[in-house]
């Protein structure tokens, strides 16, 4: 009888990998709970580092220059400050003349010099401006019994071609204009000329088609103002009419070339363009009346389109 033979030693127990492999999902639990509260530690403590580093933003503020006015007796002390360069300072009294004071490079502080208070009751206005075009404004009122005059002398001008009529004043007294005209010598006319010491006044009449002329005032106490400017003589335009005004004779003339001549009778417009006008200083016709009232208007235009002549009349004409 045959016998089967084991060799394979003692069996094991069948339930021992069961229960290793149990024991390796147990560690293998504990180890990712682990891992999970240290990545939730993790992840908040960087959060919290990261909400802790954030910057608040900053605030992108401008500045503006400083400025403090102090009075001292009948003078006004005016000084501006700043973080930044200073590019310069303005001021006036009143609406009169600004003066304006530039600063060197890289102030940031200036104090200017004693300004005079005028006397009575007067506005001081300063602007500061910096180097960014930033700029801040001032403005009181000041008074002084004795005062300092301050005040530039202003000047007007009247035109009624051809004649100029130039107007001083000044607040306090005149001491006298300057007319210089066509780069000639100066015309000087003393307020002791004048009745009214606060005004000098003086008409010129133009004498070429084109006049420069610059005036000149200066006040009792050295202020100063002046003024230029151009003229330019307009056509002459003379009527003649016959005695029963049954016609108007037009004379016109120009040292400038005449192009075109045109008159409005009773707001009909008849005109005629010049041939070569470089060389037509003077022209004449005559305007045929209507009978009855005759509203007239003559216009003379010449090689430069800025000088045009006008005249306006009116008659009546009973046949």
């Amino acid at each position: 009888m045959n016998q089967i033979l084991d060799h394979s030693g003692p069996k094991k127990k069948q339930n021992a990998p069961t229960k290793n492999l149990n024991d390796i999902r147990k560690i293998i639990k504990v180890y990712a709970i682990i891992i999970l509260v240290f990545g939730i530690a993790l992840i908040a403590n960087s959060a919290i580092a990261i909400s802790g580093n954030k910057k608040k933003p900053v605030a992108n503020t401008v500045t503006k220059p400083i400025i403090t006015v102090s009075s001292e007796e009948d003078n006004v002390i005016i000084k501006v400050s700043h973080d930044k360069n200073i590019e310069k300072i303005i001021y006036q009294w009143d609406d009169s003349n600004a003066v304006e004071k530039k600063l060197e490079a890289n102030e940031t502080e200036k104090t200017l010099e004693p300004v005079g208070i005028p006397a009575g009751e007067h506005v001081l206005k300063v602007t500061a401006i910096d180097v960014d075009n930033v700029e801040s404004y001032f403005e009181n009122t000041y008074f002084s019994e004795e005062g300092v005059d301050m005040i530039d002398p202003t000047i007007e001008i009247q035109s009624k071609n051809p004649k100029v009529t130039v107007i001083a004043r000044d607040e306090t007294a005149l001491s006298f204009i300057t007319i210089s005209i066509d780069g000639q010598d100066e015309i000087r006319i003393n307020a002791t000329e004048q009745e009214n010491k606060k005004e000098i006044k003086y008409t010129f009449e133009v004498e070429s088609d084109e006049t420069k002329y610059k005036v000149v005032a200066v006040d009792t106490s050295n202020n100063n103002a002046s003024k230029s400017n151009v003229v330019l003589k307009t056509p002459k335009i003379d009527f003649i009419a016959e005695p029963d005004y049954s016609k108007i004779y037009v004379s016109i003339s120009s040292e400038l070339g005449i192009t075109r001549v045109e008159y409005d009778l009773n707001g009909e417009t008849t005109g005629s363009d010049i041939d070569n006008p470089e060389d037509v200083k003077e022209c004449n016709f005559e305007i045929p009346t209507v009978e009855g009232n005759n509203d007239i208007v003559v216009r003379a235009y010449t090689t430069n389109p800025e000088v045009v002549g006008k005249k306006e009349g009116s008659c009546t004409y009973n046949p």
